[in-house]
C-alpha cells in the first residue's frame, strides 16, 4: 500500500451500492493506494466486501 499509488479499490456493498476501500493504517480516513494493480486486486480479495460482493480497480486519472 502507498499513500500516492496510482491505483484504488471500489468495494461493492450488500446493498449494491460502492464504497472505497479505505486505509486500516489512517484509522479509516484515507482511502487506500496502491503502486499496482495486482496490489490493489490483493488487497480487496482479502477483504470482506470484496471476497464476497466483488469489486473494482481504478487507476487514478484515467476516467472520464
Amino acid at each position: 500500500m502507498s499513500t500516492d499509488g496510482e491505483y484504488f479499490v471500489m468495494l461493492t456493498t450488500q446493498s449494491r451500492s460502492y464504497t472505497p476501500l479505505m486505509d486500516s493504517n489512517t484509522d479509516g480516513t484515507d482511502i487506500a493506494r496502491f503502486d499496482s494493480e495486482q496490489e490493489a486486486r490483493a488487497a480487496a480479495e482479502n477483504s470482506l466486501l470484496g471476497e464476497i460482493f466483488c469489486y473494482e480497480v481504478f487507476q487514478v486519472g484515467m476516467g472520464l
